[in-house]
């Protein structure tokens, strides 16, 4: 039997349990097991990235994002459901906000945001999802502001990221770890329904 079939009957067996409870536990341990492997190429090129650009201070964001969504990873049932889906939403936020400031439109920002909008919404209810998709509204709209009337500066070496390697690496890893949060928590749920 492949893990995909494993995964999807501890999937089946929790379902016929009718407990909702138990069924965002399972989802959200399976997003955060990806956010830890798929995360960490991401965090690692986008780390040395800015710390070649001398802004440690997102670097040590980037780092201490990831280990505390790892950190829920490793002791799993042991932190309480609400504070491991609290504190990945947080990250997801605080990390696209940083994104958009450096790098504007041209990054993962607005990915990252519709990431965070959809995870709230499914792991803490749809008035929380909503909050989500207002918060991210103002965000986008204040760095936009920000931007446009040179409060915040536009870094020009992220700007011109197309023509390096490490970026399109960067873009890659990043992609590949929101891409498959978004197609595995779906797909649990279709696959489940057609069993």
């Amino acid at each position: 039997m492949n893990i995909k079939n494993k995964v999807i009957i501890n999937f089946l067996r929790i379902a016929a349990g009718h407990d909702i409870g138990e069924i965002r536990q399972f989802l959200l341990h399976k997003v955060i097991t990806i956010f830890s492997v798929l995360g960490l190429p991401a965090v690692l090129l986008g780390s040395w990235e800015v710390f070649r650009q001398d802004k440690l201070y997102v670097a040590f964001v980037y780092v201490a994002a990831y280990l505390s969504v790892f950190i829920c990873y490793l002791k799993g049932r042991a932190i309480s459901y609400t504070i491991r889906a609290a504190i990945l939403m947080i990250n997801l936020f605080v990390l696209a906000v940083l994104v958009l400031i450096g790098v504007g439109l041209s990054g993962a920002g607005i990915l990252l945001l519709a990431t965070f909008c959809v995870l709230t919404a499914s792991f803490l209810g749809i008035r929380k999802g909503l909050a989500a998709v207002l918060a991210s509204f103002i965000s986008i709209l204040g760095v936009g502001t920000l931007m446009v009337y040179g409060v915040l500066p536009i870094d020009i070496t992220a700007m011109t990221n197309s023509t390096r390697m490490e970026s399109w690496l960067l873009a890659a890893a990043l992609f590949t770890a929101i891409g498959s949060i978004m197609v595995v928590l779906p797909g649990f749920l279709q696959n489940s329904l057609q069993q």
